[in-house]
């Protein structure tokens, strides 16, 4: 029997389970479901620009539309370095609630859901007159693209 032949067999298994470990470990970091809102703007902003991939339980302050969008916040003041923002079209949100956008916001203030998706920081320009100022600040957002990733949790947010 060689001996060096069964080494680097040995060898070969070791290194390719290793890798698989190493793998695994990676994709498993992108998925986290974190406890709190300040640990998913900790977790997008370590991972910007990309953002993290997970389940988040959120509990809804605030709503609100700019027509393109229905926009559902962790804080009344969706400024707040704390807030976490759900942005979503009006046609998901009606069909989250079964009701018109302007309705759907307000629905789900109050209410606990579980998002699933990425959370990502966004840059968001100070703006006058159109045209962006130099200023900026920073959002964690979101984005909900079909139903199937929100899941009301409760009627009162904790």
């Amino acid at each position: 029997m060689d001996l060096t032949g069964g080494f680097m067999k040995l060898a070969a298994v070791v290194m390719l389970a290793l890798l698989s470990g190493c793998a695994a470990m990676q994709g498993s970091a992108e998925r986290t479901h974190q406890a709190s809102a300040m640990d998913i703007i900790a977790a997008a902003a370590a991972a910007a620009p990309e953002g993290v991939v997970g389940e988040y339980q959120l509990s809804i302050q605030a709503a609100g539309t700019d027509g393109r969008a229905v926009y559902l916040n962790t804080e009344l003041d969706y400024r707040d370095q704390r807030n976490i923002t759900i942005a979503m079209s009006p046609a998901v949100a009606a069909a989250l609630t079964g009701t018109d956008a302007a309705s759907a916001q307000q629905y789900f203030v109050g209410k606990k859901l579980l998002v699933k998706g990425l959370a990502r920081r966004m840059k968001i320009d100070f703006m006058s007159q159109g045209k962006p100022t130099g200023l900026y600040y920073y959002q964690t957002h979101i984005r909900v693209k079909n139903p199937e990733q929100i899941k009301l949790l409760s009627d009162k947010a904790a």
